[in-house]
């Protein structure tokens, strides 16, 4: 839960609460609390939907004004998604992107590991990870893990196979010429 306090000056107070231009009434999960002139806002388990700026209008028998203050909402990591591009065909030597997103407040760190191979974490941290030029080292499963450093929670991507196959051979064409001292005579075999 979460409590916003108003105060101000001047006789006969009176509070409104709004959350950018619209005016907040009470309901099963906000309270605002008659006994003090309305000058409490309680919003009871509050949900990532909760955030933004809230604003305070004091009023008196002589002027009103207003203040305002932010809610800040950490929640996540959740619906960790690993996309890799392009989707299928992965020669040695081609350029092949892997892409982590995840649904975070603050955004999430992510970490990268492969399979078969080490369980600890590949050295290169982003969101994003690159293989200019893959190698048959690096064929395996990967995943990513989304960190949250404000909610202490991590999420883990479903497995992506990369199956990197070995460079096709460039096919040389060989042309073997001969020639002799016959004018106008050329064997080419």
């Amino acid at each position: 839960s979460v409590i916003f306090f108003c105060s101000s000056t001047g006789s006969d107070l009176s509070f409104l609460w709004f959350r950018g231009s619209s005016e907040i009434t009470a309901s099963d999960r906000v309270q605002i609390i008659p006994t003090t002139g309305g000058s409490y806002l309680n919003i009871v388990s509050v949900t990532r939907y909760d955030q933004g700026t809230y604003r305070c209008r004091g009023s008196s028998f002589e002027s009103s004004s207003y203040d305002s203050a932010s809610l800040v909402v950490n929640y996540g990591p959740e619906e960790t998604q690993l996309e890799v591009l392009p989707s299928q065909g992965y020669n040695e030597g081609s350029t092949v992107t892997l892409r982590c997103s995840a649904v975070s407040n603050p955004p999430a760190e992510f970490s990268w590991f492969q399979y078969p191979g080490s369980t600890s974490p590949l050295t290169y941290t982003g969101p994003v990870l690159t293989f200019s030029k893959i190698q048959m080292s690096d064929d395996g499963s990967y995943t990513c893990q989304a960190f949250n450093s404000k909610t202490q929670r991590r999420h883990t991507s479903q497995h992506r196979i990369i199956s990197v196959k070995k460079k096709p051979g460039s096919t040389a064409s060989v042309t073997i010429g001969a020639s002799c001292g016959c004018i106008g005579l050329l064997i080419v075999g």
